[in-house]
C-alpha cells in the first residue's frame, strides 16, 4: 500500500512538473516589428527610441523589455537597464501602464503596439542599441539599431553699440556663444578680458559659466538690462555711474583704446574672439 502511494505521488509530481515546464516553455506570437529613432542625436540630449511590437495573438500579452545602451555615461559605459525609463505606450494600454515606472512588464494589445523608451548619451560615438523581448524568462525576439551621438560645435560672436551722454561715451559689448551642433554643452568656461590696446595691461578679467543648448545662440549677458561688458570713455576718465552688478567694466579717457577678448573652453574646444574699442573709424572721428 505504501509502495503504491509513493508511485502515485511520484506520478503526480512528474505531471505537475511537466505542466509547469510546458507552460513556461509556451510563448505567445510576439515580435519586434521595427526600432525607430533618428540616425543621429546630440550629446547630453534626452531622446526617444520607438519600439514597434507586433502581437499576433487575439488576447492581451504581457512581456518584459530590455534595452542595452539606452543610456551611456561620460566614460562610455552603458548604464544598467534596471534604470531604463519607458516614457509612453500606445493605444488602449496607456492607462494600464505607469509611465513613471522603471522597466517592468509591458501590456500588449492584439495587433501593433508602440513603446517609447528614453535614451541619452554623455559621450560621443556610435552605439548599437539592442532591444530584447522576454516572456516566461525567455528571449522571444531581439533587434539592434545604431545611433550616432554628435558633439556641440561652438563659435563666438562679438558686437557693440554706442551710447553718448553729455561728454561720456559708453560702449556696450555684447557676446554670444553659437552652437551649430545638435549636442548640448554644459558648464562652458568663459573668460571676458579687457586690456589696454597699447600696453596690453589687463584691466578687467572675469570668468563665467554657461549652458549652451544644441543648435542655439546663447547670450553672454548675466543680467537682463546690462550687456556682457562696458567700456566708458570720458574727458576725465571717471564718472559716478557704477554699472553694478556688472563686473566687466572699464572706465578710461577719450582717445584711449582697449582690447576686449573673450575665450571659451569646453572639453577639447578652445575658441576666442577679439574686439577693439573704439574701432579705427571711431578713433578717427574723435580726433576731428
Amino acid at each position: 500500500m505504501r509502495k503504491e502511494f509513493l508511485i502515485i505521488a511520484l506520478v503526480i509530481f512528474i505531471l505537475i512538473f511537466a505542466g509547469i515546464f510546458l507552460h513556461k516553455g509556451e510563448n505567445d506570437d510576439v515580435s519586434i516589428a521595427a526600432l525607430n529613432t533618428p540616425p543621429a542625436m546630440g550629446l547630453d540630449v534626452v531622446g526617444q527610441l520607438e519600439v514597434v511590437i507586433q502581437n499576433n495573438e487575439s488576447h492581451m500579452v504581457d512581456i518584459s523589455l530590455d534595452v542595452k545602451n539606452a543610456f551611456v555615461d561620460d566614460d562610455g559605459r552603458s548604464i544598467s537597464t534596471s534604470r531604463m525609463m519607458i516614457s509612453g505606450i500606445s493605444g488602449e494600454n496607456q492607462d494600464k501602464y505607469d509611465h513613471n515606472a522603471i522597466s517592468g512588464k509591458v501590456p500588449l494589445s492584439p495587433g501593433e503596439n508602440r513603446v517609447l523608451v528614453l535614451i541619452g548619451y554623455e559621450a560621443t560615438g556610435t552605439y548599437d542599441v539592442e532591444v530584447k523581448l522576454y516572456q516566461n524568462e525567455q528571449v522571444i525576439d531581439e533587434k539592434v539599431t545604431s545611433i550616432r551621438v554628435l558633439p556641440p560645435k561652438l563659435s563666438l560672436e562679438l558686437e557693440y553699440t554706442e551710447k553718448r551722454s553729455d561728454d561720456v561715451l559708453i560702449y556696450m559689448i555684447e557676446g554670444y556663444i553659437l552652437n551649430e551642433g545638435p549636442g548640448r554643452a554644459e558648464d562652458v568656461d568663459t573668460t571676458i578680458t579687457i586690456s589696454d590696446l597699447e600696453s596690453r595691461e589687463v584691466l578687467s578679467s572675469e570668468n563665467y559659466q554657461y549652458d549652451v543648448g544644441g543648435n542655439s545662440k546663447t547670450s553672454l549677458r548675466d543680467w537682463r538690462d546690462l550687456p556682457a561688458a562696458i567700456i566708458e570713455l570720458s574727458n576725465t576718465g571717471v564718472s559716478d555711474e557704477s554699472y553694478m552688478p556688472l563686473k566687466s567694466v572699464v572706465k578710461g579717457k577719450t582717445g584711449e583704446a582697449y582690447l576686449v577678448t573673450v575665450e571659451v573652453n569646453w572639453n577639447e574646444q578652445d575658441i576666442s574672439s577679439e574686439l577693439i574699442i573704439p574701432d579705427s573709424n571711431d578713433l578717427a572721428e574723435e580726433s576731428l
